[in-house]
């Protein structure tokens, strides 16, 4: 049986991100003046719930790190960095690794936050999957996604349309804030876990010419009967 991934295509991908010379910190200092892009944004959707003494992951922060959590302290907070050069001095026990494969037990965290990280990831579905994995059920998710942009570099995706994807990987929207200039339109997220993940959710519901509904899942496709 073919492998569902090449592990020389994932490498190169890899790449990009293990050689990266970008560094977070000189640019939270010189181009928003010492605070992390939509700051403002985060910490109003932080504020939009209770995490009480939450046990948080904080995924791809590298050295942001006090600038993002340095407000909910002394709540305990993990740092997930796979970039070297954005994990170097960032906090002493981060912890090295990759969205798309988290090394912890499940349901670990009560809170994910992804700031300015979703839009670079290399699979969008692994991550959300790792994500639920993770993350106990009724906790939350803190994230943003990139709606439209002229840097090349970022995923973009229909906001609205993402609120109904990211449903399928088990979150429901809680609250959201548009930001971010004409030519780096941001949305900001909450989104608690509602289920485990559930991959009938990823299979296309459909009507055979007996009338039987094929994948038929009743949370989703209780219309179709």
């Amino acid at each position: 049986m073919v492998e569902s991934y090449n592990e020389q295509t994932i490498q190169l991908l890899n790449e990009s991100i293990l050689q990266d010379e970008f560094n977070d910190a000189k640019q939270n200092e010189i181009a928003y003046s010492g605070k992390i892009s939509g700051q403002e944004v985060l910490e109003y959707l932080l504020d939009g719930v209770d995490l009480g003494n939450a046990h948080i992951l904080d995924v791809g922060s590298g050295q942001s790190y006090d600038l993002l959590c340095g407000r909910m302290k002394p709540k305990q907070w993990d740092v997930l960095e796979p970039s070297p050069e954005r994990a170097k001095g960032a906090v002493e026990d981060i912890i090295g690794g990759w969205s798309e494969n988290i090394e912890c037990a499940p349901y670990k965290y009560g809170g994910i936050v992804c700031w300015g990280t979703f839009c670079f990831v290399r699979s969008v579905q692994e991550t959300l999957v790792e994500f639920n994995r993770v993350l106990l059920k009724g906790g939350y998710l803190f994230m943003d996604v990139v709606e439209y942009s002229t840097m090349p570099l970022a995923q973009t995706v229909n906001s609205k349309s993402f609120v109904n994807f990211i449903k399928l990987f088990g979150f429901e929207m809680v609250n959201r804030k548009e930001f971010g200039p004409p030519h780096h339109k941001r949305v900001g997220f909450t989104f608690e876990k509602f289920e485990d993940f559930n991959c009938h959710r990823l299979r296309m519901p459909q009507v055979d010419d007996k009338g039987n509904i094929n994948n038929f899942l009743i949370s989703r496709d209780w219309f179709m009967r």
